[in-house]
């Protein structure tokens, strides 16, 4: 499973999950990718160290997946 899968998984909204997995198998190459999704930075507690890549589509991707996936 790819990194950017897990943090899907993880991470992103139940809303999103199902919109990110689908773009993700049909646009998972860099260039394809940043174009239907974004991710934020967020991170655990106030004085951590680590961060979370909490990804969700973009305006684009919301476009695609509703023309393109619900046919």
């Amino acid at each position: 499973m790819s990194k950017i899968r897990s943090e899907i998984n993880k991470f992103s909204s139940d809303a999103d999950k199902p919109i990110l997995e689908w773009l993700f198998e049909r646009y998972h190459w860099a260039s394809q990718w940043r174009f239907v999704a974004r991710f934020s930075e967020q991170r655990y507690g106030v004085l951590s160290y680590e961060i979370n890549r909490v990804w969700e589509p973009t305006i684009e991707g919301r476009a695609l997946y509703d023309q393109l996936a619900k046919k």
